[in-house]
C-alpha cells in the first residue's frame, strides 16, 4: 500500500534528519531558531546560503550546517584573547 502526499509530508514541518534535505523558508527559519523575517533579510544580504526557485527561497540543511561550522571557525579566531599576560596586573583607561 503506498503513502499519500498527506502522510509523507506534513506542511510546516521537517521532512527528516538527511544532510541532504532541502527545507523551505519556514521550515529553514525553525531550524536555525530564528523569524522568517529575518531569514529573508540574511538571505537577500548573501549572509546565509539558499537558491529562489520559483518565486520561492529554498535551502539545503547541509549547506546551512556547512555556514555554521565556517562562521564558527572564523569567530574562534577573531574572538580568542590571551588573558595570561593581564593577570596579576592593573588596567589603566
Amino acid at each position: 500500500m503506498s503513502q499519500s502526499k498527506g502522510q509523507a509530508f506534513q506542511k510546516g514541518s521537517i521532512m527528516n534528519n538527511s544532510p541532504d534535505e532541502i527545507m523551505r523558508i519556514k521550515e529553514a527559519a525553525e531550524y536555525l531558531r530564528i523569524k522568517e523575517r529575518t531569514l529573508y533579510s540574511l538571505v537577500k544580504q548573501g549572509r546565509v546560503p539558499g537558491v529562489k526557485i520559483g518565486g520561492q527561497w529554498r535551502f539545503k540543511k547541509k549547506r546551512l550546517d556547512a555556514m555554521f561550522e565556517q562562521t564558527a571557525d572564523e569567530q574562534g579566531v577573531s574572538i580568542q584573547l590571551d588573558v595570561a599576560p593581564l593577570r596579576g596586573s592593573i588596567l589603566q583607561v
